[in-house]
């Protein structure tokens, strides 16, 4: 028989070679990514985590110094992975229908109709504490039920609706949380409140059923007023948190203008899909977005694979959502006999020992560098052959981050260009198989760009400090001295009457994260040399 041989086109061969070429993790040159220093996309408000269910308290019994570096872990900015949003359960006292001491409710501070317990127990007010101690200053509380008593079928479990004619009773339930229990009692100011966790779902824990009309007409004719026009609260107001991601639960709201004004932000959760498309009602109303609960619930997955799965949905949920604060379920939980996948951390309460999750890292690489009311900055491309990119700014600062996941079984070579800024250096922090956020060498910049090879299944961050001028304690008007118009200044913030001219990040002289009169007396008395200087002095 004659063998003949077979002759390819050369158009052909060249096209196998390019596929030859590229699979196998031949790298034929560094693709460029340019970054756009002045061209703005949305604010982020933070990452973050929770402590609810009980979980706060199982920490709080854990030995100092082990406690201590789980806190470390979560929240600080050198340590850990600096978490910037800490969410939290409003109490509702159901522990006789469901739940034990390690997953469980807390105590309500309303037992029963006008009947008020403000020293209910609640750890998470000391877990809170201890983030604001690391540096955190945004808290958000999700409301699972309100007691039972407000509810149609007199339970906390099981879905049931707030009863129509105890939407006044609710929006006061609400208001006296936020001021009386955690603000007055507990020095803890509440960044926003939302209405209700997963409005969509009948549970045999803590639950409650909302459709969108229900929630129109209770932000709109109770809790708005209660707390925009008769109290001047400063809480944040958060509707939707369905367990999937849309928006749906929002929409009636949102297309009242009397009621969208009340409204903040709008939320949603991301179980059943990892896809992130737009709330485009929610962003023509400019209202936030934010990302406040997601997880595995199955078998816990401590590697790489998991970590670099949930940077890509950081990733997707910025640059698709546009979204401003992303938070994971727990940060940390007791499930570790078998490991679940629902904390950032585990903690074995019987031992009390721990072990961290990649996705601790990976989230890091956000979390750590991209602080609250940073901006997303656009860049020539967001996806460069399974390379995944954002960049980030500082616009009082000046400070940068840019985090490159490379989703390749090879290592990748990159080149940055940054369009527009004047930065001669970055620091690169790597997460990968055998990296958490480590550090590595400076890498100087040549005519505006950088080169940087980014690991096999990887996340990388390139780092720059701020280079602003030190922070003024006191200069609240920026004139460059501290006197007694500061005070003033200070003083009329404090009653509402929204002073010109206000730096509100400069006003804290005592550093107990709230603005009032006491920082006003504190400028008085420097002012007249009773006082060598403030807190940070």
């Amino acid at each position: 028989m004659n063998k003949r041989k077979k002759h390819f086109p050369k158009t052909i061969l060249f096209g196998l070679l390019l596929i030859v070429l590229f699979t196998s993790g031949v790298q034929i040159s560094a693709q460029t990514i340019t970054i756009y220093w002045d061209q703005l996309k949305q604010e982020i408000d933070g990452f973050g985590a929770s402590a609810a269910f009980r979980q706060a308290d199982n920490l709080k019994k854990f030995p100092t110094s082990t406690r201590n570096e789980i806190l470390d872990l979560l929240f600080d900015t050198t340590k850990g992975i600096g978490l910037s949003i800490v969410r939290n359960m409003v109490g509702d006292g159901s522990m006789s229908e469901w739940g034990n001491s390690v997953d469980g409710p807390v105590d309500t501070i309303e037992p029963q109709n006008g009947v008020w317990n403000f020293n209910a127990v609640d750890e998470q007010i000391w877990f809170m504490k201890e983030a604001e101690a690391r540096g955190v200053t945004r808290h958000f509380s999700t409301v699972w039920s309100p007691p039972r008593w407000m509810k149609d079928n007199n339970s906390c479990i099981n879905g049931g609706s707030v009863r129509t004619d105890m939407y006044d009773e609710y929006a006061e339930y609400l208001y006296q949380y936020v001021t009386e229990y955690l603000k007055n009692r507990n020095g803890i100011d509440l960044y926003a409140i939302s209405v209700s966790n997963e409005p969509d779902m009948t549970t045999g824990y803590s639950s409650t059923r909302w459709n969108g009309e229900q929630f129109r007409t209770f932000v709109r004719d109770y809790l708005g007023p209660k707390f925009r026009e008769e109290n001047q609260s400063d809480t944040k107001i958060m509707i939707g948190e369905d367990s999937n991601w849309t928006e749906e639960p929002a929409v009636a709201t949102l297309n009242d203008s009397r009621a969208a004004a009340y409204v903040d932000i709008v939320a949603g959760h991301n179980y059943g899909t990892s896809n992130y498309p737009p709330f485009n009602t929610a962003r023509s109303k400019n209202k936030k977005v934010w990302e406040t609960e997601v997880s595995n619930l199955g078998n816990n997955d401590r590697t790489m694979t998991d970590g670099m799965k949930w940077a890509r949905q950081i990733h997707d949920f910025l640059t698709n959502a546009q979204g401003n604060a992303w938070c994971y379920w727990w940060a940390i939980c007791y499930k570790v006999n078998p490991d679940k996948g629902e904390a950032l951390i585990n903690i074995n309460t019987s031992n009390n020992t721990y072990f961290t999750n990649k996705r601790l890292f990976t989230m890091g690489n956000y979390s750590r560098f991209v602080r609250p009311g940073w901006y997303r900055i656009n860049a020539s491309t967001t996806s460069s052959n399974n390379v995944f990119i954002t960049a980030f700014k500082d616009t009082e600062t000046n400070a940068m981050a840019i985090v490159a996941i490379n989703s390749n079984n090879s290592q990748q070579n990159r080149t940055f260009t940054l369009s527009g800024s004047d930065i001669d250096s970055v620091t690169p922090y790597y997460t990968s198989s055998t990296d958490d956020l480590r550090q590595g060498n400076a890498i100087s910049l040549s005519n505006g760009s950088f080169s940087a090879s980014l690991p096999a299944n990887s996340v990388t961050t390139f780092y720059k400090e701020g280079n602003s001028a030190p922070l003024n304690l006191g200069d609240v008007n920026h004139d460059d001295q501290v006197n007694i118009v500061d005070a003033l200044l200070i003083a009329q913030y404090y009653v509402n009457l929204d002073p010109d001219n206000f730096d509100e990040s400069v006003a804290d002289t005592n550093c107990d994260f709230r603005i009032d009169i006491v920082d006003a007396l504190l400028i008085a008395q420097f002012y007249v040399n009773l006082i060598d200087g403030f807190c940070l002095d």
